[in-house]
């Protein structure tokens, strides 16, 4: 099974959506639906968010991604 990663990108104080899963200050979105990336980066930013982009080993293991 594959997923593909979508995150938050507004900058203010607030609850992520639900389904979403907040890790240290961002909120991440796993989907298992299959698009392409210009497919799911639309879908994304109709969400408020972008696709993800792994900023440390932290982040990309998951360690409290779940």
């Amino acid at each position: 099974m594959s997923y593909s990663l979508f995150l938050s990108t507004e900058r203010i104080c607030k609850k992520c959506h639900d389904s979403w899963t907040l890790f240290q200050t961002k909120c991440y979105y796993f989907s298992s639906r299959m698009l392409t990336w210009r497919s799911s980066r639309a879908w994304c930013k109709t969400q408020g968010g972008d696709l993800a982009i792994i900023d440390n080993k932290q982040e990309q293991v998951g360690d409290k991604i779940t």
